[in-house]
């Protein structure tokens, strides 16, 4: 039911509230990892630089989920490039996930 709520309000409203924001913050240390990660998503959509430390953690522990690599390309920070190169020799070349990695690649990789 967790994963769900946080879906529904990280991905499902497209408001950007103090309110939200925490309600997805709550979210930031949950049990469940997919909660975890549509939270991370959701603050990332919105911009929250608050993110930025888990994102690269998951990347550099070599996480290969759909919703970290939005993230990472949704906050386009450009300390986030490297780590996202070195993620791509790690997924597979017909994985239906590479193309949002190479998003974020390029995303990040205009800022740096």
């Amino acid at each position: 039911v967790r994963d769900w709520a946080t879906f529904g309000v990280a991905c499902q409203i497209e408001l950007d509230t103090p309110e939200i924001r925490e309600a997805l913050r709550a979210r930031l240390d949950d049990a469940d990892d997919e909660t975890r990660q549509e939270a991370v998503a959701g603050l990332a959509r919105r911009g929250d630089p608050i993110v930025f430390d888990q994102v690269l953690r998951d990347v550099e522990q070599g996480v290969i989920g759909i919703l970290v690599f939005e993230a990472a390309r949704d906050l386009a920070d450009p300390r986030l490039y490297p780590a996202l190169i070195s993620l791509r020799d790690k997924v597979p070349t017909d994985d239906w996930r590479l193309p949002v990695l190479d998003e974020a690649i390029a995303s990040c990789a205009k800022k740096a």
